[in-house]
């Protein structure tokens, strides 16, 4: 599968404790249910979009086709702040097979501070019910589609994302999606990148730059 590893670094202006609105911190080892939010509750979410691609996955049992769609993977730099929000978001499923996804986890954000929730004012049909975070450095986010309707063929999420600190990012994350059962597939994902500290000197230059110029 294609996976870029190349990073982009970026200026960030502030950190994710600016957050405001529905937006639901997230510690390593923690959980918490999902309600929904929009850029009008959360002006922190408008932004501008940086990178964009969507992959294709199927999921089988065996040599069965159980589920087929895609799922969009997005960074998203807020003019507000100019913090990045990583979005994910399932689409273009096939109608007339069996399988209904279940929780779809990510890997890539040890170390970094999240704020998690999705976007009711994007495309889409049903949101995640609850995000989880792994142990640790926190390096895995779990989102699950306990919510209604199901995530079967031809029903699509809204985009579900994470608000966080990292300066920089790159297409190293590795999105695991479930259907019930426990059948899964990975697909590579964009997600936060920890920059060389060349890069993430000239990252600080130009957030201060930018906040010099706000002022």
């Amino acid at each position: 599968m294609f996976k870029q590893t190349a990073c982009v670094v970026v200026g960030v202006c502030a950190l994710v404790g600016s957050a405001s609105g529905a937006l639901v911190p997230l510690a390593p080892g923690a959980g918490a249910g999902l309600s929904g939010t929009t850029t009008a509750a959360d002006p922190v979410l408008a932004g501008t979009n940086i990178a964009d691609q969507t992959f294709e996955f199927e999921i089988f049992d065996g040599m069965t086709l159980l589920y087929s769609g895609a799922i969009q993977t997005r960074v998203v730099q807020s003019d507000d702040t100019g913090e990045l929000i990583f979005e994910y978001r399932l689409r273009d499923s096939m109608g007339g097979l069996n399988g209904i996804i279940t929780n779809v986890a990510i890997t890539g954000f040890g170390g970094w501070l999240t704020d998690v929730e999705y976007s009711t004012d994007s495309l889409g049909d049903v949101g995640p019910s609850r995000a989880e975070r792994s142990a640790g450095d926190g390096d895995t986010l779990d989102f699950l589609m306990g919510n209604t309707p199901q995530l079967a063929g031809g029903v699509e999420s809204y985009s579900f994302f994470a608000l966080t600190d990292a300066p920089s990012f790159g297409l190293v994350g590795v999105a695991e999606i479930f259907i019930q059962g426990g059948f899964s597939t990975t697909v590579d994902v964009y997600a936060p990148v920890i920059p060389a500290p060349g890069a993430l000197a000239m990252a600080g230059l130009v957030g201060l730059a930018l906040v010099r110029r706000r002022r």
